[in-house]
């Protein structure tokens, strides 16, 4: 994300009440700062930093001449210039905590996380509300979450427990910095003392869903399974939503059906054996596991009677039948060389039958020859009228083509194509591990 947008998007987030006209110390710049709120309400931003500095230019002593010119620096995208006012303010009146609070907010989308936090510290000293203290201190923690700070966490909680020392946000915010150190039993038996406060279950649930969120994470790392996922399920609300998806067992149901359609066998084992330790009597799951059981068995004994009836068939739509069942058992097989073979054969019966056309697309892959795989499976999607759900498989299949052939870019545009349906997360999925590194690149329970 582009630094200017980065700024902008946080900034969205945060509803500030600037200083409006009735906090402005009246002198002579006035009458220019009047016409500045008029015209910043009106989201003339250039117009309304002109008559601010005019504004300032008569009365240099005024913080809030400074901080709503601030608000319309950011408004136009300009960080720097709005840095520079907040700093202002709060070197002409030093409680001025929304001037903290933007400054961290500032740094914070610049990526200068430690600058942030200081922010946010100065901007709780500044504030004389007990609830906003604690606000602004948690703030400072999540920021040194994001930065993987995690050792500078705790001086943040000594302030706020010395604050409030009964506050269940506090118990929140450490059980959040020990998920991230790893100290997961610590969590769970917190936030089990924390949900059975009353005043706390008095609270709506999505107000409650980042205390399970915590504790089922926890569950979670701990493989608990069974007891993470009735918190998890608490859990989902506003941003733990994607969270929570990634940490149950329909997710990695559906990741081992998607790789198990493109004949990934080794991923859609993986991703079942997770599912099932996750729910052993998981129907869908044990009916995949039979499913790929059955293709593990040796299919030699079938390859060679295909072959046998293709050598005494005398009929030719019947011989091109056995190439058909035939292709079948050489991808069962991992034969894929034979596999494109067979589906070419099986194809003269009908050059429109998608399945073996995939087939063929698959064998080719695997047997090296991607250009002729990436034809035929981009022929496929260019059928007229074909359904979303067979689209996002063919699309998937060439994400992971070209994901092999080490071009990014094509596997990115095709992976795109592929979030619908049952692939979905497995595309998803493709797309983080595409862009390892990136703000985005979140494992399933990452905080």
């Amino acid at each position: 994300m582009k630094l200017k947008h980065r700024f902008v998007v946080l900034l969205t987030l945060l509803v500030v009440a600037p200083l409006g006209i009735a906090f402005a110390q009246k002198g002579m710049g006035l009458t220019q700062f009047v016409k500045a709120e008029e015209l910043r309400k009106s989201k003339k931003h250039l117009e309304a930093v002109a008559e601010y500095d005019k504004a300032i230019a008569l009365e240099a002593d005024n913080p809030a001449y400074y901080f709503n010119r601030g608000l319309s620096y950011s408004e136009l995208k300009n960080p720097e210039r709005a840095k520079e006012s907040f700093l202002k303010t709060v070197a002409l009146r030093k409680d001025f905590f929304k001037a903290y609070e933007m400054l961290a907010r500032i740094s914070d989308a610049l990526k200068e996380y430690d600058q942030a936090a200081q922010y946010y510290d100065q901007a709780a000293e500044a504030s004389a509300d007990k609830s906003q203290k604690i606000n602004y201190l948690g703030e400072a923690m999540m920021v040194m979450n994001k930065a993987g700070k995690y050792a500078e966490v705790p001086k943040y909680l000594a302030k706020a427990k010395a604050i409030d020392p009964e506050n269940p946000d506090i118990a929140y915010f450490e059980a959040r910095n020990q998920n991230n150190l790893g100290n997961h039993p610590a969590v769970i038996e917190a936030i089990i003392k924390v949900l059975a406060n009353p005043k706390l279950q008095a609270r709506p649930g999505n107000e409650l869903a980042k205390y399970h969120y915590e504790i089922g994470l926890a569950y979670y790392k701990t493989q608990q399974y069974a007891l993470a996922e009735p918190h998890l399920k608490k859990a989902d609300f506003g941003t733990f939503k994607p969270k929570v998806v990634e940490m149950m067992p329909e997710y990695y149901l559906a990741l081992a059906n998607a790789y198990y359609k493109v004949f990934d066998i080794s991923k859609a084992e993986e991703y079942l054996n997770q599912t099932l330790a996750m729910r052993a009597n998981y129907r869908e799951a044990t009916d995949l596991a039979a499913r790929l059981k059955d293709l593990r068995k040796d299919k030699t004994p079938a390859i060679k009677a295909a072959m046998d009836s293709i050598q005494k068939e005398k009929n030719e739509t019947k011989k091109l039948q056995h190439y058909c069942s035939l292709c079948r058992y050489q991808i069962d097989a991992s034969d894929f060389v034979g596999a494109a073979a067979s589906a070419e054969e099986c194809l003269r019966l009908n050059q429109k039958n998608i399945p073996f056309i995939f087939y063929k697309a698959i064998g080719l892959h695997r047997s090296g020859d991607l250009d002729k795989a990436t034809f035929e499976l981009d022929k496929i999607t260019q059928i007229p009228n074909l359904d979303a759900e067979t689209k996002a498989w063919f699309n998937f299949a060439l994400g992971l083509m070209y994901r092999d052939a080490k071009n990014a870019q094509l596997a990115g545009t095709y992976l795109k194509k592929a979030m619908f349906g049952p692939y979905e997360h497995a595309a998803r999925l493709e797309m983080r591990l595409l862009n390892k590194g990136k703000a985005d690149e979140l494992g399933p329970g990452d905080n």
